[in-house]
């Protein structure tokens, strides 16, 4: 194998990155992943240039392109492979006013952190995800079936209708009194 235009060699074990340095100070610069050698499928690979970071999954063959006034301040490129050690998720309440929530990661709560939650104030800017937006529908159909099999959009939609007609003063606490009831872990008797 010859070397890339990074100076590695291909082989087992050597990931091959390509940098694209620019001829001019007045250019960007785009960084690819060629060959992603033996690091692992389901690994993120995160790239730092100057100040600007920009990450990926390893599967994804994707490019980054990093702003001219990042490579002109350092020639030195941080490459970073991060895998995933937990999975968390919240349901956020309006961004009138900034919220500081707790993250559970696992179904054995051995992980956690607490996040604060404000409008950023990006007024009449949308600002977009750089996900493909064709890698959606595959898991938005696997998201409907488990919802359907396991009764959770019906048992959500029916609880939002008691919330509607009773209308109690704290509709969060209210729900997760309906919620802890649905759960075959949770407590018994009706709130």
């Amino acid at each position: 194998s010859s070397p890339t235009p990074c100076g590695l060699t291909p082989g087992p074990g050597v990931v091959t990155l390509l940098g694209l340095f620019p001829a001019s100070s007045s250019a960007a610069m785009e960084v690819a992943l060629v060959a992603p050698g033996s690091l692992p499928e389901d690994a993120i690979l995160s790239i730092r240039a100057g100040s600007v970071r920009r990450q990926c999954a390893i599967a994804s063959n994707r490019s980054f392109k990093f702003p001219k006034a990042d490579v002109q301040e350092d020639k030195v490129i941080k490459f970073d492979v991060l895998q995933k050690v937990g999975t968390g998720h919240l349901v956020m309440k309006s961004l009138d006013e900034e919220r500081t929530y707790q993250v559970v990661f696992g179904k054995d709560a051995s992980m956690d952190c607490q996040v604060a939650i404000r409008s950023a104030g990006v007024e009449g800017k949308e600002l977009k995800d750089a996900e493909d937006p064709n890698a959606g529908a595959a898991s938005v159909k696997d998201a409907k079936d488990y919802l359907e099999q396991r009764g959770i959009l019906h048992f959500v939609q029916g609880v939002l209708q008691v919330v509607i007609k009773e209308k109690p003063d704290d509709p969060f606490a209210f729900m997760a009194r309906h919620f802890l009831n649905g759960s075959s872990s949770g407590l018994a008797g009706a709130p």
